[in-house]
């Protein structure tokens, strides 16, 4: 709670407030429970083959994907 700015996953996000999140909605209300002022939210739900990331605040919640990269 004393951080200024938090980056789990999903997952983690999920864990840290005991349940099961699915969809950035979801993330985003768990994201504001956390404490910290701003919680970017790793892994977050995007259309298929792109990869999400949600930056979350006490005011907004702002959504950005990319495609997925192949392993190399």
């Amino acid at each position: 709670p004393r951080a200024d700015t938090a980056t789990p996953n999903r997952h983690e996000l999920a864990w840290l407030v005991g349940r099961t999140l699915a969809s950035n909605a979801e993330l985003s209300a768990a994201a504001r429970q956390l404490g910290p002022a701003t919680v970017v939210a790793t892994s977050s739900f995007a259309a298929p083959g792109r990869i999400g990331n949600l930056m979350v605040t006490a005011e907004t919640a702002r959504a950005a994907d990319h495609d997925e990269l192949a392993n190399a």
